[in-house]
C-alpha cells in the first residue's frame, strides 16, 4: 500500500511539473507575439506655458528635442486661434533641437486657452498655453488709400509771336494803254490855229 501511495503521490507530481512548464511556454509565446511598444521620439519641455495677465502679441517658447538619437522631422500647430506657434515644422537630431516660439493673439478680453500638438514619428505631444488677455488683437489693414485727383491742370500759351515774312515777289507785271480821240478833238485844234493867228 505504502509503494502504490507513493507511486501516486510522484505521478501527480509530474504531471503538477508538465502543467507548469505548459504554462510557461504559452505565456513566453504570448509575450514574443506582442509587440513591444516603441520608446517616444522625441521630449518637449516646458509642457505647460503660463502667460498670465498678458496683452496681445505676448510670447512664450519651448524646445523639442530628439530621443531617439536620430534626425526627425516635426510639426507644431494650434487648436486656438489665441495662441499661434511658428514655425510649424522643424528638424531634430542628435544635439539638434529645435525651438517653437507660441504667440498669443487673443480675439477677446480674458482667461484663454490652447492646445499646441507636436507630432512626429510615432509621438504626438500636447502642451498647454494660457493666459488671461488684458486686450484683444488689432487686425491690420490689407490695402492703402490712394487718393484720385478731381481736376486736371491745364496750360493756356502766352506770348506774341515774332518775326519779318521775308521773300521777293516775281515776275513782271504787263499793260497796254490805248488812247482813242473822242468826238471835238479836231475843233479843239482849229481854235487853237485860230488863236495863233490873231496873235
Amino acid at each position: 500500500m505504502k509503494t502504490a501511495l507513493g507511486v501516486r503521490r510522484r505521478w501527480r507530481q509530474g504531471q503538477i511539473k508538465a502543467a507548469l512548464a505548459a504554462l510557461t511556454l504559452l505565456v513566453v509565446a504570448a509575450l514574443a507575439a506582442t509587440p513591444a511598444l516603441a520608446a517616444p521620439a522625441f521630449k518637449v519641455a516646458p509642457r505647460t506655458l503660463g502667460f498670465g495677465k498678458a496683452s496681445p502679441g505676448a510670447t512664450k517658447t519651448f524646445t523639442v528635442t530628439s530621443s531617439s538619437g536620430g534626425i526627425l522631422l516635426v510639426t507644431a500647430s494650434s487648436s486656438s486661434p489665441s495662441f499661434s506657434v511658428s514655425p510649424s515644422q522643424g528638424v531634430i537630431g542628435s544635439g539638434q533641437p529645435q525651438t517653437f516660439t507660441v504667440t498669443f493673439t487673443p480675439t477677446k478680453k480674458g482667461p484663454q486657452s490652447g492646445k499646441i500638438t507636436v507630432s512626429g514619428g510615432n509621438t504626438t505631444i500636447n502642451v498647454m498655453a494660457r493666459g488671461n488677455a488684458q486686450g484683444t488683437a488689432t487686425a491690420t489693414p490689407t490695402s492703402t488709400p490712394t487718393a484720385t485727383p478731381t481736376s486736371t491742370p491745364t496750360a493756356t500759351p502766352t506770348g506774341t509771336p515774332t518775326g519779318t515774312p521775308t521773300g521777293t515777289p516775281t515776275g513782271t507785271p504787263t499793260a497796254t494803254a490805248t488812247a482813242t480821240p473822242g468826238p471835238g478833238s479836231g475843233l479843239g485844234s482849229s481854235r487853237l490855229d485860230l488863236f495863233r493867228q490873231v496873235w
